[in-house]
């Protein structure tokens, strides 16, 4: 084997690795949790999007987090770098008798995030779609846009 040159399978393996670490870097998140930068959080593909800042509105799985946490993720489809898509629940609190005490309720919503940006130097969907599938909860559109904004003295990263 004359003038072959072996590559060390560790080798390859570490430039894999590194690669698709990089192409997951590339990838834009989504405020998953308001809040400032130390509560608040940026993922790509959470399990959950909690959407107010008091915890009454979340996008979820079939089962409320808190109830059944390994049935209760969002079914993302796809995620690139330009828009993702899923499936999920929109879990509302009722806030009878009040927030702490009230129940939620689930509505099957269709998930798109797009527009993708920047948010306190972390690149982030800044648009995320919610179109309910099925029932929608009394005052609500068939189809509701967000856009996410981070305001550094204003309570960090909202919706």
């Amino acid at each position: 084997m004359r003038g072959v040159k072996l590559i060390p399978i560790a080798g390859i393996a570490a430039a894999l690795a590194a690669s698709a670490s990089a192409s997951a870097a590339a990838l834009p998140g989504v405020v998953a949790e308001i809040g400032p930068p130390y509560y608040g959080s940026i993922q790509v593909r959470p399990a959950e999007i909690v959407w107010t800042g008091d915890g009454t509105g979340l996008f979820a799985g079939r089962r409320h987090p808190t109830v059944r946490p390994g049935d209760s993720e969002i079914d993302w489809a796809a995620w690139t770098r330009s828009s993702a898509t899923g499936t999920a629940y929109s879990w509302l609190d009722n806030c009878v008798p009040d927030c702490a005490d009230g129940s939620f309720t689930s509505y099957a919503v269709q998930l798109r995030l797009g527009d993708p940006g920047t948010l306190n130097h972390h690149r982030v969907f800044l648009k995320m779609t919610a179109t309910y599938t099925h029932r929608v909860p009394a005052g609500s559109k068939r189809r509701s846009i967000w856009t996410a904004s981070y305001a550094p003295t204003g309570g960090g990263y909202n919706w």
